[in-house]
């Protein structure tokens, strides 16, 4: 039993170097790393290959790969296709493995019972002075450390299953025909909204053992300062309504689709403030209006149920937004 770890670069630093020497200090070392070196040039992916392989030493199996193509999910596409073990996990290249035993412990479940999504707390960190600083744990999982079947705890699932891709352990059956859409942001809500209809067994891991690097200059905050990269944003909610009805997933999965659809259109909307704040609530109450479903688990979805509202009723939304800037 063992797992291909997919990482996309694209330059070569201290935080590529924490990352790096973060899988190489796990106590468990027989897994594949696939590096894919994207939107670079080939001179610059080399440079990169050379500095990762001296980190490495050949202590652990890695492969590298090179394409021009822009976007983490073109990257991690070509990643996915190229690795070769049962299970698939996705690191971002700025981020670390916290807990040293953490591979092992995941390896040991899956030896004893073959379970679809193991997904990772996450910690929000930062780098002070160049040292690592941990600041809070993101999720408060229910049920956490145990077998979860979507049959029995849907609900429980449900709230636990965050928007990212990276920090799970994914069985690679669920990407398999998964459409990896390029985007300028929320790659992360498509794909990991693809693999959740297609699963049947979680587990939720209580510790934050994946640190989730903050950087001012990254590659996602900067992709946010696009007025046109914002609008082909909206692409990420749409294709993934448009994969539950391909796949009549919408009607075995009307509260996980309705809590995804507003809560992006209210992340839309609020990014939209800097560019075209009425045009970006049009879109999201049109989309509201066409694929939004009322049903009974969804209206007793409190957080849901206030989303949805502020969405429709703009005033509520800008009430908010100026009691969260005061506060």
């Amino acid at each position: 039993m063992s797992f291909s770890i997919i990482v996309p670069v694209y330059f070569y630093n201290e935080y590529v170097k924490g990352m790096l020497i973060s899988l190489l200090n796990q106590t468990f070392k027989d897994f594949e790393l696939v590096v894919v070196g994207n939107s670079i040039s080939e001179t610059a992916f080399k440079e990169i290959k050379a500095s990762m392989e001296t980190v490495i030493n050949g202590s652990i199996d890695c492969k590298f790969i090179h394409t021009e193509e822009k976007g983490a999910n073109n990257a991690r596409k070509l990643g996915f296709s190229t690795s070769t073990k049962p299970y698939v996990f996705f690191i971002d290249s700025d981020d670390q493995i916290n807990d040293t035993s953490s591979f092992d412990r995941i390896i040991t479940l899956l030896k004893k019972t073959p379970i679809d999504i193991i997904s990772l707390n996450l910690e929000n960190a930062t780098y002070v002075n160049d040292k690592y600083t941990s600041k809070n744990t993101v999720y408060n999982f229910q049920k956490p450390n145990k077998l979860l079947d979507i049959n029995i705890d849907y609900k429980t699932i449900i709230n636990n299953f965050g928007t990212n891709i990276c920090a799970r352990f994914i069985n690679r059956e669920l990407l398999e025909g998964v459409h990896f859409l390029d985007l300028p942001y929320s790659q992360d809500w498509n794909i990991s909204c693809k693999i959740f209809p297609k699963a049947t067994t979680f587990l939720f891991v209580s510790n934050p053992e994946y640190g989730w690097v903050y950087r001012e200059n990254s590659i996602s905050r900067k992709s946010s300062m696009s007025k046109q990269k914002h609008e082909d944003s909206f692409n990420s909610i749409t294709d993934i309504v448009s994969f539950f009805e391909e796949n009549n997933f919408d009607k075995d999965y009307k509260l996980f689709l309705n809590k995804r659809i507003v809560e992006f259109s209210l992340q839309y909307i609020i990014r939209g403030k800097d560019y075209d704040f009425k045009k970006a609530i049009k879109r999201s109450q049109a989309l509201l209006k066409k694929s939004f479903s009322y049903s009974s688990d969804t209206l007793k979805d409190k957080k849901t149920m206030v989303m949805y509202m502020m969405i429709r009723v703009p005033v509520l939304l800008k009430m908010y937004l100026k009691y969260k800037k005061i506060s």
